[in-house]
């Protein structure tokens, strides 16, 4: 895991990273070169920042995300600050196709996932955390 604060890194204004739904669940859009803080008391009720998340207040309440380009494809790191498994749901956008759901892993307790695509994505909306429930599979799905 990191040992430095979580450093947001915007190419858009903040407001346009949220999004809800009609259930009010929040979902976050990540583009290229972007890294998103999300902090929360819960996996459940995580809200983006804009601010410098120093090493102090991540432990139990921060998720940080961080999406590159390279020549092997496109690379999303999600790192969990929390002490439980954290299942997410993403829709990646590649050029000229529609937006469309993938595939992802769980995360680990304390430690970070590498979701890979062997192409260019444009985009990334992800969102939906929620602990892994005792007995549900970690398989990704």
């Amino acid at each position: 895991m990191e040992d430095q604060p979580c450093q947001p890194r915007l190419r858009i204004p903040l407001d346009r990273h949220l999004l809800s739904n009609t259930a009010g669940a929040h979902s976050f859009l990540i583009e290229v070169d972007e890294k998103l803080c999300l902090i929360g008391e819960s996996p459940n009720a995580l809200r983006l920042t804009d601010a410098v998340v120093p090493l102090a207040a991540q432990a139990q309440k921060l998720v940080s995300a961080e999406f590159q380009t390279f020549d092997f494809g496109s690379v999303l790191v999600i790192r969990n600050h929390f002490d439980r498994v954290l299942r997410y749901r993403t829709v990646i956008k590649v050029p000229n196709r529609p937006p469309h759901p993938t595939t992802v892993c769980p995360v680990p307790a304390n430690l970070a996932s590498f979701e890979h695509w062997p192409y260019a994505v444009e985009m990334i909306v992800f969102g939906d955390f929620a602990p892994l429930q005792p007995g549900e599979s970690s398989d990704c799905r």
